[in-house]
């Protein structure tokens, strides 16, 4: 399992729900049984056509899943060819956390002097969130091997209505409103491991109605702390100038 998203109600300690990632992201009740799950694909292995997965920019092969803007995320399966397969992909190697089979999507989370556009992980929940409810949100990233930054501000934004932006732009968020619906870690570190999956931890607190996420960076570069990293000698090709990870 990639990590999970927990829902706690800290007035009713008994009523304890749990948004959880294999490869990406699910809910399940306290039992963490699968009729709880308010993810329709938690793990992206529901996909008709993986098997035919050649190409990057094929998030939405994985059902339900999408991307909010003209910028497409990724898919990688153990079932796919060429640079979307698992484990040795475009990016560098990674296997789906606590498996060796499976999938995984990634994302751009930052790239030096905005070079090139970020992209993001948007999906419908089955049910709404409840109003007042604290949700404690967890999700594990792994940075890739031929990335040249690991960067902070890795966020789930949560809202009532899906973005759909028709171009290639970043998502970024200046007002208080919606800056108050992306939860960032407490710290809110620099993501740097590139040898397995870490988590990224936080609370939200419901409004009420809220039945969509997305994943991705929603903040400025000059806002976003980055730090440089030297490219492992294990692994070939070019290093990139961005932030990429594996969700």
């Amino acid at each position: 399992m990639v990590g999970y998203l927990e829902v706690q109600n800290k007035s009713m300690m008994k009523n304890i729900l749990t948004i959880g990632l294999f490869s990406s992201l699910a809910i399940f009740g306290m039992a963490q049984e699968d009729d709880n799950n308010l993810v329709d694909n938690p793990s992206f292995e529901a996909a008709d056509k993986v098997k035919k997965l050649n190409k990057l920019k094929k998030i939405e092969v994985a059902n339900g899943w999408s991307s909010p803007t003209a910028m497409k995320a990724d898919l990688y399966s153990t079932q796919a060819k060429e640079v979307a397969t698992i484990p040795n992909n475009g990016q560098g190697r990674e296997f789906p956390m606590g498996a060796e089979e499976g999938n995984y999507a990634g994302i751009v989370a930052y790239s030096y002097n905005n070079k090139e556009p970020r992209t993001y992980l948007q999906t419908e929940l089955i049910g709404p969130l409840k109003k007042d409810v604290e949700y404690c949100v967890k999700y594990h990233v792994s940075l890739s091997d031929l990335s040249k930054y690991g960067v902070n501000n890795l966020g789930m934004y949560i809202a009532k209505d899906p973005i759909e932006i028709e171009t290639k732009e970043d998502i970024i968020f200046q007002k208080e409103k919606e800056l108050a619906r992306v939860v960032i870690p407490q710290n809110n570190e620099v993501k740097m491991a590139r040898y397995g999956f870490e988590p990224i931890c936080g609370v939200y607190k419901a409004s009420g109605k809220e039945r969509f996420i997305i994943i991705g960076n929603f903040k400025n570069n000059k806002d976003t702390k980055f730090e440089k990293l030297k490219k492992k000698a294990d692994i070939k090709g070019t290093q990139f100038p961005k932030a990429y990870y594996y969700v």
